[in-house]
Formats: structure tokens, sequence, C-alpha cells
């Protein structure tokens, strides 16, 4: 909790008090729209609070991202598509799922996420708040079974414990479109197929 705070929320206070902008892109996450008391979501909230209000104080724009979920090379090793497909690169027949495996994801390739921050910070349009999304989630059991599809795999999910988050809500893209005209490119499966050639190469 404490290196959340002070990378998240604390940190947009420290680097303003260092440097001056014209524009400032603030990387969030959709979690903030979770009604939880987690402290991730809580120190997000809180960089959100801080990067609107000294944007009124020191006058610069800005534009808050709130990223769902990138997914690709580099991607961390806790991330549940790593992790994933990692585990099929192994020869795993059987991965396990912390929940039900309804928690919806919005997974966005990274090639596609790296074209809309490039075209938010090339654009005009500031001071907002937009979600980094492609606004058509899945269950985290729909990602187990299109990646055992991809890997040919007849993947057998298990499902135990409780998730720590119940996510149910969907981001909206459209912001995106209208201000910066992004759109993605990449579906999921061409993403998964494009990163597993890269892995298996």
């Amino acid at each position: 909790p404490e290196e959340d705070f002070t990378l998240n929320a604390e940190g947009v206070v420290t680097l303003m008090d260092k440097v001056t902008c014209k524009k400032l892109v603030y990387f969030s996450s959709g979690a903030v729209k979770l009604d939880q008391d987690i402290p991730y979501i809580k120190s997000k909230q809180a960089g959100e609070a801080n990067v609107i209000r000294l944007a009124k104080e020191k006058g610069f724009s800005f534009v808050i991202l709130r990223l769902f979920e990138a997914f690709g090379p580099y991607s961390p090793s806790r991330k549940i598509f790593r992790r994933m497909c990692e585990s099929l690169e192994k020869g795993d027949t059987t991965f396990t799922i912390h929940g039900d495996g309804t928690n919806l994801v919005d997974p966005m390739y990274v090639e596609d996420t790296a074209r809309a921050v490039i075209a938010v910070v090339d654009g005009d349009k500031v001071d907002v708040t937009l979600d980094l999304c492609t606004g058509s989630p899945m269950t985290i059991t729909e990602v187990g079974e299109a990646i055992g599809k991809i890997y040919n795999v007849d993947l057998l999910l298990k499902y135990e414990g409780e998730a720590v988050e119940k996510v149910t809500f969907s981001g909206d893209p459209s912001h995106l479109k209208e201000y910066y005209g992004f759109e993605k490119k990449i579906t999921f499966a061409e993403g998964i197929e494009s990163w597993k050639k890269r892995n298996l190469e």
C-alpha cells in the first residue's frame, strides 16, 4: 500500500514540483471504476485527483488515460495472459483460475496500445479522462478457452478460491476515436498468434 501511494498518488505531486510542462499524460487504470477498498485502486483515484488539482493550480493541460489490459511481449510475469501462454508452451493442459472465471478483462494488444498513446500525445484534445480499452471485454474463462484454441490444446480450466477484484463493468473507447481518431486494428486472437510466434521462434 505504501508503495502504491508513493508512486501513483504522491508521485504526481513530486513530479510536478520538479518540472513544468504544457501537457501531462497520466497513466491511470480502469480499476478506478471499482468501488472496492483496495490500496492500488485508491492510489490511482488519488493520482487522478492530484492531476486535475495541479493542472488548475499550475496552468498545464492534461489527459488521464485509464489503461485496462495491454498484453503482449514483455508483459509482467504476474499477468494472466502471460501465465496462460507460458503454461501451454511448457506443455501443460490444465490452468487454475482464482475465482469463478466470470471476471471481465478487456485485452488490447500492446502494438494497438502504443498507437493509442502516440495518438493522445500528438493530439490536440486536452483536459479529458479517457478509457484506453477495446470496449469488448471477455471473461477470464473466455480468455482461457480462446488461448487454448490458438495453441491447439484442449485446455482444462480449474477454479479455486476468490478473485481479488470483482470486475463486471466495461470501458468506453468512443472518446479515443472521437478525439484522436484511434481504433484498434489487432484482434485478441491475432495478438495471441503474434505473441505465440514470437515466443516460439
